[in-house]
């Protein structure tokens, strides 16, 4: 897609900065669930390059620079309608229904609606949320911050946030006005106010459908270099594995 749609050469050498579009990677078109910007490859995954990391490191390998490129943040999430509301983590059979989740929606169904959280244990993405027949896909507090850190240790830019009106501008989930873009600031001007600090309720831990069980004592799955940079220090990703996770034999 992106060698058939852009001259990257030009565009590095014409632009000021270059927003990179790292998000709507999985919707109804799938026809199953998936969630909507993971940072890392999943195994399981029908694509090996739907994923921040494998977009942001196939312009760097093209010469973009990284002090142009914008990495940008979803505040709204991909939601399906279920198949079947017994089978609701990833990959599972969705309807025609489709809809885009605003972050203050988001927030506000997990706080009042009973929504359970699900998030993936080696944080190769953000967390996902159901009740029912319904099924969203987001990032938080800690997947956002999770991928600041990536922006930074690559050097890159900056950020971009899509769209301001859709963060929760009026504190409907009692935080704090424009909750995600403020964290995102606060990161990138390494501001020393406090963060509020509060994540969203109703959470548990998961590692069912979808997920891969991690085994530190098995040796790590090196397929090669080419699929870019992994923090060392990333919920246990192996450095030298760009796919991110340890296989179980």
């Amino acid at each position: 897609v992106i060698d058939a749609g852009y001259d990257v050469a030009s565009l590095s050498r014409d632009l000021d900065l270059m927003t990179i579009l790292t998000f709507s990677y999985h919707g109804a078109w799938d026809e199953k669930t998936g969630h909507g910007a993971p940072a890392y490859y999943r195994p399981g995954d029908d694509n090996l390059f739907f994923n921040v990391n494998s977009s942001i490191q196939y312009w760097l390998d093209q010469g973009a620079p990284r002090d142009k490129m914008l990495l940008s943040f979803p505040l709204y999430g991909p939601e399906f309608e279920l198949k079947n509301p017994d089978d609701n983590g990833l990959d599972a059979p969705t309807t025609d229904n489709y809809e885009e989740m605003k972050y203050f929606q988001i927030c506000h169904q997990i706080q009042n609606g009973g929504w359970t959280v699900v998030r993936d244990p080696q944080g190769r993405m953000g967390p996902y949320a159901y009740k029912g027949g319904r099924w969203v896909s987001f990032d938080d507090d800690q997947s956002t911050l999770m991928k600041l850190k990536y922006l930074k240790d690559l050097g890159l830019r900056g950020a971009m946030v899509w769209a301001l009106d859709m963060d929760d501008f009026s504190n409907r989930c009692s935080c704090e006005s424009f909750h995600m873009t403020k964290i995102i600031n606060r990161a990138l001007h390494r501001l020393e106010e406090a963060d509020p600090g509060c994540p969203l309720l109703g959470t548990k831990p998961e590692t069912g459908k979808g997920w891969l069980r991690r085994c530190p004592n098995n040796a790590p799955f090196l397929p090669n270099d080419a699929f870019g940079y992994v923090p060392s220090d990333a919920f246990g990703y192996v450095p030298s594995d760009a796919f991110g996770y340890v296989p179980c034999s």
